[in-house]
């Protein structure tokens, strides 16, 4: 177990947020997730304060409606509660424009291409558990 709490997972593909928590409770990374189907119904929940204890995001760029990217921006031009301090992308090759777009919210920190792979995940879970035990949430 990486010590993570809960990671959330925004993907409109129920099939991919379902193989996605499959591999996150073989893995042991975290102890919960909890799964969006769009962009806007997670950030929702973070307006609302309904995600305490969420670590990590794995978050899709291509959404329809509000897209991945977008999320972004739209949660660093806001005060939310329990934001979680890293956002990992799931992306098929991504335009650079869109790419820059993501960076400049100052939130990403990874980049995780599908298809998912354990690897992938683990290596992200352990960067983020070494970063929390450094540093405090904000």
């Amino acid at each position: 177990m990486t010590g993570l709490n809960t990671i959330a997972i925004i993907d409109d593909s129920a099939l991919d947020r379902r193989l996605c928590a499959m591999m996150i409770a073989r893995c042991e990374l975290a102890r919960d997730c909890v799964g969006f189907d769009s962009a806007e119904a997670a950030l929702e929940a973070w307006q609302n304060g309904a995600c305490a204890g969420v670590d990590m995001i794995l978050l899709d760029v291509n959404l329809p409606g509000l897209s991945g990217i977008d999320f972004l921006e739209a949660c660093a031009g806001q005060q939310l509660r329990d934001l979680p301090p890293i956002f990992v992308m799931l992306t098929q090759p991504l335009l650079r424009r869109d790419h820059e777009r993501a960076v400049a919210t100052g939130r990403v920190t990874g980049w995780i291409d599908k298809p998912l792979t354990r690897d992938a995940l683990r290596r992200h879970a352990a960067s983020l558990t070494r970063n929390m035990r450094t540093q405090p949430h904000a």
